[in-house]
């Protein structure tokens, strides 16, 4: 793929995950359903249901929640992209309590 064609799909990524209903059908449209995630937010899989389960819990904690790309480093060869992102959103649920004995 060419840089421009990552970026695109990227773009397209990030925009769902900016999209408060989450749609797993559309998500396909930009990647494999046995994607793997690299990093995977701790307590989810690192697969194509823990991307989901994220984004949707995401989306109910923070109702306001947008991501914003900063930077991005595309590697063609290797059809990767990192990105430097902002964001931001008002947390509104999902309250996490901790108990210290």
């Amino acid at each position: 793929m060419s840089t421009q064609q990552i970026l695109d799909i990227t773009k397209c990524l990030v925009e769902w995950i900016n999209t408060a209903k989450v749609d797993p059908a559309s998500l396909l449209t930009m990647c494999a359903k046995d994607i793997v995630v690299p990093i995977p937010y701790p307590g989810s899989t690192p697969d194509f249901d823990g991307l989901i389960s994220v984004t949707t819990k995401t989306h109910v904690a923070f109702p306001d929640f947008k991501m914003a790309v900063r930077e991005h480093i595309v590697d063609e060869k290797e059809s990767r992209v990192v990105l430097l992102l902002d964001v931001s959103g008002t947390q509104a649920g999902y309250r996490i309590c901790l108990e210290l004995f």
